[in-house]
């Protein structure tokens, strides 16, 4: 628990280039190797892109799935891969656009369907990839994107090296890193409400009044508001 409220441990990555030269497809593809080979069987889906009106929507099946179909107390997990933040923010801002409610929604673990499944979970996991140009020119104050920008773990990418053939790990090293993942992934499914031990409880207190204090203001202020609990959930992954 933060505060008077329960968090789940969700995170929502963007990935924010220097360039378009900084290879973020790589990382995916690495991320996305390891996941086939250390995830549960059933442990959820993997989508390809928000880039549409029927996006989140469509992928968790929010409008056609009739209400007697979802079992009460249920979890449904979803990983979205969002290559085009861009076209993701320029979505958000047209004024039919669920968007940023179903993610503001998904982020801080509330239904996504209070209506007609109000006792149904989304854990919804983001990965969203930018260059630093795209979220200058398509970000501001005024739009709806701004509501759901804090709740991005912003990831400074870059390419320090070229390298002719990034990205090629040999199986054997993604199977063992697999292997050692599997077995903590299928733990987390069955653990309930962490709690800090009191030594990281006297440290977190002293250190969340130096987090609160990082105001500046602005989209930067909208982009670091949420820093505490980005730190709580680091922390409980």
């Amino acid at each position: 628990r933060h505060g008077d409220t329960t968090k789940p441990p969700v995170l929502f990555a963007l990935l924010v280039a220097e360039t378009p030269k900084a290879n973020r497809g790589a990382s995916w593809r690495l991320a996305r190797q390891l996941l086939d080979v250390a995830a549960p069987p059933g442990w959820g889906q993997v989508v390809q892109g928000l880039s549409s009106q029927a996006g989140l929507p469509g992928a968790l099946d929010l409008r056609h799935r009739p209400a007697r179909a979802a079992r009460r107390d249920s979890v449904h997990c979803l990983l979205v891969h969002e290559p085009t933040f861009a076209r993701l923010l320029a979505l958000s801002r047209r004024p039919s656009s669920p968007l940023p409610w179903l993610l503001r929604n998904a982020w801080d673990g509330q239904p996504l369907d209070p209506v007609r499944h109000p006792s149904v979970r989304h854990h919804v996991g983001l990965v969203a990839h930018v260059t630093l140009e795209q979220l200058r020119a398509q970000t501001s104050l005024t739009d709806a994107s701004a509501s759901f920008l804090g709740r991005f773990l912003f990831v400074r990418v870059r390419r320090p090296l070229p390298v002719p053939d990034e990205g090629a790990v040999p199986a054997g090293v993604t199977a063992r890193i697999g292997g050692l993942l599997a077995p903590r992934l299928e733990h987390a499914r069955s653990s309930g409400r962490m709690r800090r031990g009191s030594e990281t409880t006297s440290y977190w207190f002293r250190k969340y009044g130096e987090i609160a204090a990082d105001d500046p203001g602005g989209l930067l202020g909208i982009a670091v508001a949420r820093a505490a609990w980005f730190v709580t959930r680091l922390s409980l992954i």
